[in-house]
């Protein structure tokens, strides 16, 4: 069962500050899509804008996109799995950061990964990653059996102030749906036609074989009744 795309689509962004107990300013961050649905084989790019304002050092940003796959058929457990990678950035205390992060989720860069919810068999070429599940009104999401989503999970490591503090995390989610986009609308027609061609064709066949198997039944009656006229005659004389 495949779901395509629809057709209106949003932006997705989130945001968030973060105060901490030695600093008079906090930590924003911002981070954005350009809009709410991907196709498969698309690339992301997230807009990030950290302001860190703080006196604490950003050490290290991991960015992922997970796919997130809850199994609704029998309980609400949810497997995470991370299906594309990317870290490294840092920012230190006063600065800013604004750059563009480009994040592909595609199977042929997670074939040894196991646990990966997909649209099809690993084996077939042209399987996918399992598109977004969609609920529509007045439908159970049990029927699906199992919920897919996909989200990009920003993740900053904050330094300690001294070596003997720990470091902490900023954690920010920002949801969006991968999905095969609708199939061309003359594509759709031309196929409808083929298929009425092919109904039509079907049943002309069987019209002529019932016409061809129908020769030999009146046949047979006709000779069942000559012979009842018969038997008839024979006995009035």
């Amino acid at each position: 069962w495949v779901q395509y795309a629809p057709e209106a689509q949003e932006d997705a962004a989130v945001e968030i500050s973060r105060d901490f107990s030695v600093s008079d300013k906090p930590l924003h961050v911002t981070a954005r899509l350009d809009k709410e649905i991907f196709y498969h084989g698309e690339t992301l790019r997230l807009h990030l804008n950290v302001v860190n304002n703080s006196t604490r050092n950003v050490k290290n940003m991991v960015i992922s996109v997970d796919q997130v796959a809850t199994v609704v058929l029998y309980s609400n457990d949810s497997y995470v799995k991370c299906v594309a990678i990317e870290e490294g950035e840092t920012v230190s205390a006063g600065a800013t950061l604004q750059k563009d992060i480009l994040l592909l989720p595609l199977l042929a860069n997670n074939r040894e990964r196991r646990g990966i919810a997909l649209d099809g068999k690993l084996k077939h070429e042209d399987t996918n990653l399992a598109s977004s599940s969609i609920i529509k009104p007045g439908v159970l999401k049990e029927v699906l059996g199992i919920m897919v989503s996909y989200r990009v999970s920003i993740k900053l490591i904050i330094g300690g102030l001294s070596v003997s503090l720990c470091d902490s995390e900023v954690s920010l989610e920002l949801p969006f749906k991968l999905m095969h986009p609708k199939p061309d609308t003359g594509e759709d027609h031309a196929s409808h036609l083929l298929l009425l061609k092919n109904i039509k064709k079907h049943s002309t066949h069987l019209t002529n074989s019932s016409s061809r198997l129908s020769v030999p039944a009146t046949s047979q009656g006709k000779v069942i009744c000559f012979f009842c006229l018969f038997v008839l005659f024979c006995f009035l004389k």
